[in-house]
């Protein structure tokens, strides 16, 4: 009977155990709160191997475990960093330590925080002893992009790479299997290698991409774009302000991707312009800065006919004549920044007036000199559902 009893409890606490590394490995699902503990603080003698004091020393254990867990969350969410280390440690001098979810919750605060150091750190002792699931890859990934640490990212490439498990295709949980957004805006290190890296390391996870914002990522070129465009067929947000791209990279982007909603752009040249009318559901684009678009290009533009939202801030060489055939062909604009065209005049406001006067909701004619001052009672005559004006 001793035997048979010990036996069981031992099964019982390796079957649990094994569930519940299973269970936490993904995020949003349902995680279980049994925690394996050493027998030693179930048993203290023969005598007290019964299934009665069995259940009891579990229970209590598990009430402690979530005790000091509750307590480590209230600190974490209040963004109390040495308390919340000051219950990690408390929890590792007891054996509590190996709560997958206490941990996380620390390694969030640390990301909150902007504690990264200490981040990468605990991460790695995590690794030791416990497997490396995917929240704690977007974690320290997220952290090494805000910091543009490139190493950090090849480090983990290469960690997952020796592993045999796919760049954002952890075969643990389904988290980063549909990948629906990358933000990598600013990140000044990436280059064309690493999105070629991140095209071969997990191409099926990026089949369902639908936004990518490269803005400011001035060390990709064409060459990253091509790859890109390889692997993201369904992109709906691109972002590709202030890069290296070239005219023959916006051609391309253009070509590939007919379903484009959103698109910022930097500078280029007219000609390339003329790609953008093949994005017919076109509804947001920005231009903010195209100092090389004159009103040829702008011409090219006007046939996007479903512009919703058109930032031409700081696009210097536009004058009257572009945004008119703008006002022309896209009526159904509801959203236009001219700030800082010194060649506009009031002609542009008043051809605006006649095709888009029941959209327009969001005007922005700073540093427009070319446009008089108008009374409140002015502008909404000139456009009845104007929300938010900016004037000189």
């Amino acid at each position: 009977m001793f035997l048979f009893i010990r036996g069981l409890a031992l099964s019982l606490i390796l079957a649990t155990g094994t569930r519940f590394r299973s269970r936490t490995a993904t995020l949003g699902s349902t995680t279980s709160l049994i925690f394996v503990a050493p027998l030693s603080l179930f048993f203290t003698s023969d005598s007290d191997l019964c299934p009665s004091s069995f259940t009891s020393a579990f229970a209590t254990y598990s009430f402690k475990v979530g005790s000091f867990q509750t307590t480590n969350e209230r600190h974490a969410s209040s963004q109390d960093v040495d308390r919340a280390e000051s219950i990690m440690e408390k929890m590792r001098a007891l054996g509590f330590a190996r709560s997958i979810l206490s941990r996380n919750g620390l390694l969030n605060l640390y990301h909150q925080t902007q504690n990264y150091d200490k981040l990468e750190n605990f991460v790695c002792e995590m690794q030791e002893g416990i497997n490396f699931n995917s929240y704690r890859f977007g974690t320290l990934i997220s952290a090494y992009t805000a910091t543009s640490k490139v190493e950090g990212i090849d480090k983990l490439l290469a960690q997952l790479e020796h592993n045999r498990i796919q760049y954002w295709h952890l075969d643990c949980t389904p988290r980063y299997r549909h990948v629906k957004k990358i933000d990598l805006e600013f990140a000044r290190d990436i280059d064309n290698s690493h999105l070629i890296l991140i095209k071969q390391k997990c191409f099926e996870s990026l089949q369902c991409l639908e936004s990518l914002n490269l803005n400011g990522c001035q060390k990709i070129s064409d060459t990253g774009i091509e790859a890109i465009i390889s692997c993201c067929p369904q992109l709906k947000n691109f972002s590709i302000y202030w890069n290296n791209i070239s005219d023959h990279g916006l051609q391309c982007v253009a070509e590939n991707y007919p379903e484009l909603v959103s698109l910022n752009l930097t500078s280029f040249t007219d000609e390339a312009y003329k790609k953008i009318c093949l994005l017919e559901h076109l509804k947001f684009l920005d231009l903010c800065g195209a100092q090389n678009l004159s009103d040829e290009g702008l011409s090219y533009i006007s046939k996007s006919k479903n512009l919703a939202s058109l930032n031409l801030t700081w696009c210097v060489r536009v004058t009257d004549k572009g945004v008119i055939s703008i006002a022309q062909n896209c009526t159904s604009l509801e959203f236009l920044s001219l700030f800082g065209l010194t060649g506009v005049t009031d002609k542009c406001l008043e051809e605006l007036s006649k095709s888009c006067s029941d959209k327009i909701t969001t005007l922005d004619v700073n540093g427009c000199i070319g446009i008089k001052r108008r009374s409140r009672e002015e502008l909404l005559r000139l456009f009845p559902n104007l929300k938010c004006f900016k004037g000189i």
